[in-house]
Order: structure tokens, then C-alpha cells, then sequence
């Protein structure tokens, strides 16, 4: 059940910070900056 919660708590995190790239709320940072947001994520997927 704590890792069921875990993946729900990042999927919600993933789709929260999605949600918000895609309004366009990221327009004011650079598109480096944007990427590096998107790094990070993708990253912490891969361990």
C-alpha cells in the first residue's frame, strides 16, 4: 500500500506539473530552465 501511494502521489505531481506546461504557465522561463524542470522529472523515473 506505501508504494501504491508513492506512484499516485508522483503521477498526480507529474500530471499536476503537465497541466501546467501546457497552460503555458512556464512562458516566462527560458526554454533551458523548461527542460531542465523536465530533467529532473525524467530522471527521478529513471531510478
Amino acid at each position: 500500500m506505501v508504494r501504491l501511494g508513492g506512484i499516485s502521489i508522483f503521477v498526480g505531481s507529474v500530471v499536476a506539473l503537465l497541466s501546467v506546461w501546457l497552460s503555458g504557465g512556464f512562458g516566462e522561463l527560458p526554454r533551458a530552465e523548461e527542460y531542465g524542470i523536465w530533467g529532473v522529472w525524467v530522471a527521478l523515473l529513471s531510478s
